[in-house]
């Protein structure tokens, strides 16, 4: 591993040691979306996780861990755009993904996962815990691979 370091306010960026010769020929910075950027000669903007992937089109490129500038080529996957959504934090202002004050219950807390656009009732809980938990175990159910846990250390369905 590799790192490329940006020159306004010296962000680290990871890259494979294979990679690094070739892409330190660039002056790459943070974009405004926090993923690491370069501009070409046309002044077309090419992000470096694709540039690493080789993408073309449409091809979405997502990062395993959801470190924008983790970019080497193990953390780095081809996906779907729906697939690409799933590994989204998104985080509610309960702390947890998912996880939502029921404002028509009192003290319930609910626990919603979108599949396909479509927003899916997993239940009411008396504490955002369990909602949480109730998330993680449809997020595996549905995402698979391209879940993201409220607490990915588990790693397994908990109820």
């Amino acid at each position: 591993m590799k790192v490329i370091k940006t020159n306004k306010h010296r962000i680290e960026i990871l890259v494979d040691d294979d990679n690094y010769k070739y892409l330190a020929n660039f002056k790459w910075y943070v974009g405004t979306h926090g993923y690491a950027v370069r501009t070409n000669k046309t002044g077309k903007k090419i992000l470096l996780h694709r540039e690493v992937m080789e993408a073309k089109g449409k091809e979405q490129v997502e990062h395993k861990d959801g470190n924008k500038l983790n970019c080497q080529k193990s953390n780095l996957r081809f996906s779907t755009q729906q697939q690409n959504q799933m590994n989204k934090k998104g985080w509610s202002k309960s702390g947890y993904k998912g996880v939502y004050w029921h404002k028509l219950g009192s003290g319930w807390w609910r626990a919603i996962i979108t599949i396909a656009d479509k927003p899916k009732h997993l239940g009411l809980f008396k504490n955002k815990k369990e909602a949480a938990i109730a998330y993680d175990n449809a997020a595996k159910k549905y995402f698979g691979e391209f879940a993201k846990f409220n607490f990915p250390s588990l790693g397994r369905v908990l109820l």
